[in-house]
């Protein structure tokens, strides 16, 4: 913990204190007389026996206030006395400002609750309860009350005992109760801060001899303070109820500063905080090193340390029990790598994107009880360190698993007793985990609707032909960049199927068969087999009357050389990339309608074995057929009764096409615009094209360039 006046070399701090309690005083700790809010059935008792504790109360005095302790232990801190007898003890003592001099002090029943008669609630300004003390009986039906007369800028400890009618109880852990919240910061540029009090009456001690009362109405101007002179540290006390902070019910106390000042940490939270949501508290806190656990009633850690960049103080002790949204928590916290395994996440709903981005984060938390979660989106997003066995996690209520371990690229651990029998989407779960190979066949996948971009980890090839695919509509980039990944599927159902784009983008290894798959409610195959240079399965029987685009579909398939010439191309509109760099392609397509299609550039661009009839084709449509047959040095069919007559595009067209020389000269050519070394290196081409009507065509240099076209032969714009 930090404590007032503590200067840290090179690095301007202010620290900043908020003590939730309006009424300044003078007088020391204890002067004031505590007691008990006079409630029907609640009695004042004496002290009672008492056990003396080991703890020392902390205490400093700021120069410019009242008797107020600037390191406090707070109610997760480890030097709490623990009473070893739990089933007698209550637990869960918190307390919660209800003005600024009284507190609502709450806990939780024992575990052995037989013959319990009342509780017993002691308040005092003396950790070892010898003096000073103020006690209240309560019935044992309450669990609450509220003790009033509170002491501004005091120091009390609490504990509670559960009376009974045989037996003597023990004592709670002893719970200390300040008002107070203490922040540090680093100033930078004008030395200004701004503390985000959305609603409230308090009184700012700013540590440089200046106060500020404020009465804030809800949604009024934040309370601002510059710094003059060349201080690098001040102690700053607020005093008073905030009801409510800024950020739609979170703190953001990174907001505190906005780019004046950095948080550096947080020492006390104090008992009034003004909300029970933690959400987004130190975002973008580049500075933060240290926080002590925030009160028990913060339900919500969403956010906490989002891209606090420095933060990796221990926080495995905090209380984490009434938490129920962890989203986000430590979303790119670089420097975040400490035990949290035993932390209680019983109460937990959220862990979306916690580690998202944590490229540190490595520790344990396969015991982490996971019964409520409902999706485990993000998670470990861009945790590239994390490899930890969190097999044993139950995931029986999670429905969503998009994007778990994307980017993860240590984990390669077993997962196959995950129950995803509720998912419905796996989109990007393994994509870019390139170190897992798990088994994971065994996984109940019915209910999965998406798959996209599942698997694209660039190790995994283990055996999943046995999944249930039923429901499945999206397998978009599914293995892409799966590199190892060759393993059979072909008796997937894919009936539901709707898009398979990018499928097997770089699936370098796969070679399966898919000739069953049901292909009729697929639009697209655009980049299908994009890169996959091993693929060469027979696909001629797939139903392609829906397909509208077939753009990069066999883009740098190597090896794919099967017959599709019977495929339903009516209503295709984009072949462009088509066939790409495909080495091996060579089979008749002759027969295809292409009588809709407005793109083929780049069809054929690097197919260097195609050589098949195409002169049929209906190209009334097309108008970009730039680079069509660029270095396709096999080709030499005739194409010379293509309607070209909407074609703009026509540069590189016949680029390197060193076999092709057919004749040319009736083509339309109109519209063209662009014939940018069109038959550069086409050093076979010689036909008459001399009577084109090049009028409109305004770049054509390079047209001819190193190729067998005659000056004869050439429209005479071009010579």
């Amino acid at each position: 913990m930090l404590h007032a006046g503590r200067r840290v070399s090179r690095v301007a701090l202010v620290v900043v204190t908020i003590i939730s309690t309006i009424a300044i005083s003078a007088m020391p700790v204890g002067a004031t007389t505590l007691r008990p809010e006079t409630t029907p059935g609640v009695s004042p008792s004496s002290p009672g026996d008492r056990k003396e504790l080991t703890r020392e109360e902390a205490s400093q005095t700021p120069s410019n206030q009242p008797a107020i302790p600037v390191s406090i232990p707070t109610e997760s801190s480890s030097d709490v006395v623990t009473f070893t007898d739990a089933n007698t003890a209550p637990s869960k003592v918190v307390a919660e400002a209800v003005s600024p001099t009284s507190n609502k002090i709450s806990w939780t029943s024992p575990a052995n609750d037989s013959n319990l008669s009342s509780f017993l609630v002691q308040a005092s300004t003396n950790n070892s309860f010898a003096t000073d003390v103020t006690s209240v009986t309560v019935p044992k039906a309450n669990l609450t009350t509220t003790l009033v007369g509170m002491s501004p800028a005091s120091l009390y400890f609490v504990r509670v005992m559960a009376n009974y009618s045989d037996k003597t109880g023990e004592w709670s852990e002893v719970l200390p109760i300040t008002n107070r919240m203490t922040l540090s910061f680093e100033l930078i540029t004008s030395r200004t801060i701004t503390v985000p009090i959305y609603e409230g009456n308090v009184r700012i001690f700013w540590g440089d001899g200046t106060t500020t009362d404020v009465t804030q109405a809800a949604g009024a101007t934040f309370p601002t303070h510059s710094y003059s002179g060349s201080a690098t540290s001040a102690t700053v006390d607020i005093v008073g109820l905030i009801r409510q902070w800024a950020g739609a019910g979170c703190w953001q106390l990174a907001r505190v500063t906005a780019a004046n000042a950095k948080i550096t940490s947080v020492s006390a939270w104090g008992a009034a905080t003004g909300t029970t949501a933690a959400c987004n508290a130190f975002a973008g806190a580049t500075k933060l090193t240290a926080v002590v656990q925030p009160p028990l009633k913060v339900t919500s850690y969403q956010g906490m340390f989002s891209g606090a960049t420095s933060f990796n103080q221990p926080i495995g002790t905090w209380n984490t029990s009434a938490v129920t949204n962890m989203f986000g928590m430590f979303e790119n916290a670089e420097s975040f790598n400490q035990p949290i395994g035993s932390w209680d996440t019983s109460a937990v709903r959220d862990i979306g994107c916690m580690f998202n981005g944590a490229k540190a984060f490595n520790q344990p938390i396969g015991s982490w009880n996971t019964g409520g979660l409902r999706d485990l989106n993000f998670v470990f997003n861009g945790a590239k360190a994390f490899n930890q066995p969190i097999g044993s996690w139950n995931t029986a209520n999670v429905t969503s698993m998009v994007y778990t371990f994307q980017g993860a690229s240590a984990f390669n651990q077993p997962i196959a007793s995950w129950n995803t029998t509720k998912v419905t989407r796996m989109t990007g779960m393994f994509s870019y985990a390139d170190a897992f190979n798990q088994p994971i066949g065994n996984w109940n996948t019915s209910s999965v609707t998406d798959m996209s971009y599942m698997m694209g980890a660039k190790a995994f090839n283990q055996p999943i032909g046995n999944w249930d695919t039923s429901a499945v509509t999206d397998m978009s980039s599914m293995f892409h960049d799966a590199a190892a990944f060759n393993q059979p599927i072909g008796t997937w159902n894919t009936a539901k199927l709707t898009n398979v784009t990018g499928m097997f983008r770089y699936a370098k290894s796969f070679n399966q068969s898919l000739q069953g798959w049901n292909m009729g409610n697929v639009p697209d195959l655009g980049s299908m087999f994009y890169g996959a240079t091993s693929f060469n399965q027979s696909i001629g029987t797939w139903n392609t009357a829906k397909v509208t685009n077939m753009s990069y579909m066999f883009y740098g398939a190597t090896a794919f050389s099967q017959s599709i010439g019977t495929w339903n191309t009516a209503k295709v509109t984009n072949m462009s990339y088509m066939f790409y760099g495909a080495t091996a392609f060579n089979r008749s397509i002759g027969f295809w309608n292409t009588s809709n299609v407005e793109n083929m550039s780049y069809m054929f661009y690097g197919a260097t074995a195609f050589n098949r009839s195409i002169g049929t084709w209906n190209t009334a449509k097309v108008t970009n057929m730039s680079y069509m047959f660029y270095d396709a040095k096999a080709f030499n069919q005739s194409i010379g009764t293509w309607n070209t007559a909407r074609v703009t595009n026509m540069k590189y067209m016949f680029r390197g096409a060193s076999s092709f020389n057919k004749p040319l000269s009736t083509w339309n050519i109109g519209s063209v615009t662009d014939m940018t070394s069109m038959f550069q290196f086409a050093s076979a081409f010689n036909q008459s094209i001399k009577t084109w009507n090049v009028y409109f065509v305004t770049a054509w240099s390079g047209f001819h360039y190193a190729s067998g076209l005659s000056q004869i032969n050439c429209p005479y714009k071009f010579w």
